[in-house]
């Protein structure tokens, strides 16, 4: 994974490197993009090197910005559009500038994120299932966006500054012109998807959340960055394809990360909506959910099963959901374990006497809520304990940054 990574870095470095390059090779970089048409209003690049590479920055960043927050953008993008073009060729916008399209988007949105900026203080158990809405949103959102607006665009940029091989072109000639949008289109759905897995990590630790500041905080915060970075790159093309760049980059970093957090906000929206958490557990049904901090070798919202193997706690999983199967242990002979009762996910937790308290080391889907008694009987525990109290400010931000954590934490209990 590091190396996938590190060659990605690589051939974003790269693009990002031709500007320059080109300044020095090419007299026509002197040529200004054209300004915007009288019948769209639109910005229209002329076919100079340097109108090519503002072509691409103008759509690599807008890609960025609409990966933020695809509810968002794709209804800022959809009236920009509409209000910036001629009242004579509005019909032959896109689909999604049509204004019942881009209205009912930022309807959406402005509805779900209120709870978060005008009920900060309202209890986030009152708020849960307009938090999970939430999250449905945006990951529809992400798809429609991913698939039919991104390409779409792409495309008709390349069209308009004639990147597109023409028609009577024998197919030979023809294969050369097209890998260059086609390539540019993979571009920038690879990006989509690696910046949206990272800010959407964040609504699904907005989920799990007990805290309605937290919650808040982390609305209020991924909203200054999106206007920020919307208005630096309205700036200039320049600004924007950097700032592109640098978000890219760090959200390919933490990928794992945001996948993982991804996986378990996904899990946590099907079993809400299905209501799994009502459903009696089957004859050999296995217990499944996350590991914590304290599994040696794993990290942390690792998806996988875990079981009782004598004096050990067994997790198993599958990296990246398909790699073939590992297992971590954990030795419990001589330590209080416990299944621990919450709000929405039940947890296995161990006392840790060097603390003198007890650390969660697996939190459950959502499907065993209600069935703390059973896990404790499957997995041998010694008792069931009532949920974690959270209170205060402080202790939120500590959950948060516990939250944050990537990698797997020593052991409190041993490890083998």
């Amino acid at each position: 994974m590091k190396r996938k990574i590190c060659l990605f870095t690589a051939s974003l470095m790269m693009l990002a490197g031709m500007p320059p390059a080109l300044a020095q090779e090419s007299p026509e970089l002197e040529t200004s993009p054209v300004p915007q048409t009288e019948e769209t209003g639109e910005t229209q690049f002329n076919e100079s090197a340097f109108g090519v590479i503002a072509a691409f920055s103008h759509t690599f960043s807008s890609t960025t910005g609409i990966a933020m927050s695809p509810l968002l953008g794709m209804g800022v993008l959809g009236a920009w559009k509409y209000y910036k073009s001629d009242e004579m060729y509005r019909n032959s916008l896109p689909w999604y500038s049509k204004p019942w399209v881009w209205s009912i988007c930022l309807g959406i949105f402005l509805l779900l994120k209120s709870k978060d900026t005008l009920g900060a203080w309202i209890p986030e158990m009152v708020k849960k299932p307009i938090t999970v809405l939430d999250d449905v949103a945006e990951k529809a959102s992400a798809l429609i966006v991913a698939l039919a607006v991104v390409p779409p665009a792409v495309w008709a940029e390349m069209e308009k500054l004639n990147l597109l091989p023409d028609d009577s072109a024998t197919a030979p000639m023809a294969m050369a012109p097209i890998l260059v949008p086609v390539l540019v289109t993979v571009a920038a759905v690879v990006s989509f998807v690696v910046v949206w897995f990272a800010f959407n990590a964040l609504s699904s630790i907005k989920i799990l959340s007990p805290s309605s500041f937290i919650n808040s905080a982390i609305s209020v915060c991924k909203g200054a960055v999106i206007t920020v970075f919307a208005a630096l790159a309205a700036l200039n093309p320049w600004v924007g394809l950097i700032l592109s760049l640098a978000i890219v980059i760090t959200c390919a970093f933490i990928f794992g990360w945001a996948f993982r957090w991804n996986v378990f906000g996904t899990l946590f929206v099907k079993d809400f909506f299905t209501a799994a958490f009502n459903k009696p557990l089957t004859e050999g049904e296995e217990l499944k959910g996350f590991s914590t901090r304290f599994f040696p070798g794993v990290k942390t919202r690792t998806y996988g099963r875990i079981t009782r193997e004598g004096d050990e706690l067994v997790f198993r999983w599958k990296p990246w959901l398909f790699l073939p199967s590992k297992r971590s242990r954990i030795s419990v002979a001589e330590t209080d374990t416990a299944a621990r009762k919450g709000l929405f996910l039940p947890s296995v937790t161990l006392r840790d006497r060097q603390m003198e308290r007890d650390v969660s080391v697996f939190d459950f889907r959502l499907r065993y809520r209600s069935h703390a008694e059973e896990i404790q009987n499957k997995l041998q525990l010694n008792e069931v304990k009532p949920n974690f109290v959270l209170g205060g400010i402080r202790a939120s931000w500590e959950w948060f940054k516990d939250q944050l954590k990537r990698g797997a934490a020593f052991s409190p209990v041993g490890q083998q």
